[in-house]
């Protein structure tokens, strides 16, 4: 079997080095080309700088023979990603008459008169072949190499479609690879570190799977690859990993945890609602973000004051007197108090200490109560939190809804709590 071909992705945009953005286009990228067999070895983000992007596409293309640059393809002045692949090859950019052509009669049919900027968007590569966008107005273009190169948009929509109906065909051809197999194994209630130790003995006797595990806050997910032929291997390995993690893996999907709960409830017929303090309504938007979630969930209280959470849930003076809104008893009496006054039939609660201010030697930030209340009684979680204010919020978002999904487990094992 020849050696599979590389790949090396570069992303422009100086709103992902400056301000904060995430990059979701290189991990797209990379995940398709992962299924066509091909192996991504870098990924750079370079700014909108004609220069830079020379650069960065030189960088690229002396570590793979697949070089694909996204972003910077539009019509305004900061959009240089065809002038520095130009200048990364030493070519001419030329421009297409029918693709001009088609920009000014999509203006015409607005009934617009387009910039002479627009006009940009038709430069290509000197023998370049035309990638279409079936989304947005900026063309993509491939140029055979070596290496190849392949500019697509940076909007993601563009990008996606692009890559998925008009680059990846090409690539199939250009570059035939044997394509792989993906497994993923998402995990809730444990560290990566924790993960990676669980599973040692079984992935040390393994070398022909390639192997990532990726950790947000309160999730861990890896990611077993493998050639077809070694499938049986693959599948055989997946069940030692399943049952070696037991409860603790939650989905063999891509899905998140929100979206494995609401499958459960939706198909027990049964209600939620929830009540949150520190995570100030994050719980409620991870619940809601699950399309069709109004079949379960009633709705929640942000109860962030102690008066909130005394007059809107019922929480006892007398408890908040003597443990405090951040214990175990609080928690509880929230959980209680959002099932009973939603009149569903379970009801989360989340009541913590996210920092970076607020914490005290008895109650350090990053300490996070958590309780689920149900027909048959109330159940609380401590938490432990290391990191900063938007990782423990999270993270007890997710803790609160993997004690959710182990009690309907539980339920569906038909075994006691």
């Amino acid at each position: 079997m020849s050696a599979s071909p590389s790949a090396a992705v570069v992303v422009v945009g100086s709103e992902i080095l400056m301000d904060g953005r995430r990059d979701t286009n290189g991990p797209f990228i990379e995940e398709a080309l992962a299924r066509e067999g091909i192996a991504s070895v870098l990924r750079l983000v370079v700014g909108d700088d004609r220069e830079a992007i020379a650069a960065a596409i030189r960088v690229a293309a002396a570590r793979a023979e697949i070089v694909i640059v996204s972003g910077g393809l539009g019509p305004t002045f900061d959009d240089l990603t065809r002038e520095g692949a130009a200048d990364a090859f030493n070519l001419r950019l030329a421009r297409a008459a029918e693709i001009e052509a088609a920009l000014r009669e999509r203006f015409r049919r607005r009934g617009l008169t387009p910039p002479e900027s627009v006009y940009r968007m038709a430069d290509l590569l000197e023998g370049a072949t035309l990638l279409r966008n079936r989304v947005g107005s900026a063309p993509g273009q491939i140029l055979g190499g070596p290496p190849t190169l392949a500019l697509v948009p940076g909007v993601p929509a563009e990008m996606e479609a692009m890559v998925t109906e008009d680059l990846l065909p090409r690539l199939r051809l250009l570059h035939p690879a044997v394509p792989s197999v993906r497994k993923v194994f998402k995990v809730a209630g444990l560290y990566e570190s924790e993960v990676e130790s669980l599973l040692a003995p079984v992935m040390e006797r393994v070398t022909a799977l390639d192997r990532t595990i990726l950790a947000s806050p309160g999730d861990v997910a890896l990611i077993l690859r493998a050639r077809e032929h070694d499938r049986p291997l693959l599948e055989r390995v997946g069940r030692e990993i399943a049952i070696t993690l037991g409860d603790a893996l939650y989905s063999v999907s891509d899905e998140g945890i929100e979206c494995v709960v609401a499958r459960k409830l939706t198909a027990a017929s049964l209600k939620l609602a929830s009540a949150e303090s520190c995570t100030g309504g994050m719980l409620g938007g991870l619940i809601t973000s699950v399309p069709g979630s109004s079949v379960f969930y009633v709705g929640g209280v942000v109860a962030y004051s102690d008066a909130i959470k005394k007059n809107w849930l019922g929480v006892e003076d007398r408890t908040l007197a003597l443990h405090g809104a951040v214990s175990a008893e609080a928690a509880i009496a929230m959980a209680r108090g959002a099932r009973e006054r939603a009149r569903a039939d379970l009801a989360l609660a989340i009541t913590g200490v996210a920092g970076p201010g607020g914490g005290s030697p008895g109650k350090p930030v990053g300490l996070v109560h958590i309780a689920l209340a149900t027909a048959s009684g109330e159940t609380e979680r401590r938490l432990d939190i290391p990191g900063e204010r938007a990782s423990i919020r999270l993270r007890s978002c997710r803790a609160a809804l993997d004690l959710l999904r182990r009690d309907l487990l539980r339920a569906e094992r038909g075994s006691p709590a």
